[in-house]
């Protein structure tokens, strides 16, 4: 399988008005061409009350095939994900689903609830995508929600590629060590 990249600040332009609300006006289409989002939790900047991160994740979770997002953040490959720790530094944003015990993004409201929008001219961009995602009928068709709430809706996270990445690192590791350990022992040719 093959993965590609659609980076959203590199693909719509960020200094000619003009082209950035070009770049805006595509974004439901650009969005509902990926598979599936990435949810990077960044331990240096916090994306979560920026109103156009808000935004990307209406638009994802309502126009994307996949029904959850894939949660990296800077642990990754490294260190395994602690749903616990995550959830407890980020009460606004994660919750912990109480049957199953996944990760979970809370929806919030991309034009309120202290969005933070660097361009007072996206305010009126900002708050169109928001109110026709709202309006929307989902491309996604196992999201399980009706309509989404903010404040209410709850985005499952996959953390699940996490741990298998992390396991399957370590395991490569022990296994250069041991084949490192088995030619020292073996000696000199």
């Amino acid at each position: 399988m093959e993965y590609f990249f659609w980076c959203d600040f590199a693909g719509v332009n960020q200094f000619d008005h003009r082209e950035k609300i070009l770049g805006v006006s595509k974004l439901s289409a650009m969005v509902a061409a990926c598979g599936e989002i990435i949810m990077y939790n960044s331990s240096s900047t916090d994306y979560e009350p920026r109103a156009w991160t808000r935004v990307e994740r209406m638009l994802g979770y309502t126009y994307t095939v996949s029904p959850v997002f894939v949660y990296l953040d800077d642990g990754y490959p490294e260190t395994a994900v602690d749903i616990d720790s995550i959830v407890a530094s980020n009460t606004q944003a994660f919750v912990k689903h109480p049957q199953t015990g996944q990760l979970m993004l809370i929806l919030r409201d991309p034009a309120g609830d202290g969005a933070q929008v660097r361009d007072d001219r996206d305010r009126q961009w900002i708050e169109g995508l928001a109110d026709a995602t709202l309006r929307a009928t989902p491309l996604n068709p196992l999201r399980n929600v009706a309509a989404l709430v903010f404040g209410e809706t709850l985005i499952p996270l996959d953390t699940e590629h996490f741990s298998i990445d992390v396991n399957a690192r370590e395991r490569l590791q022990l296994q250069r060590q041991m084949s490192l350990t088995q030619k020292e022992a073996d000696g000199p040719e």
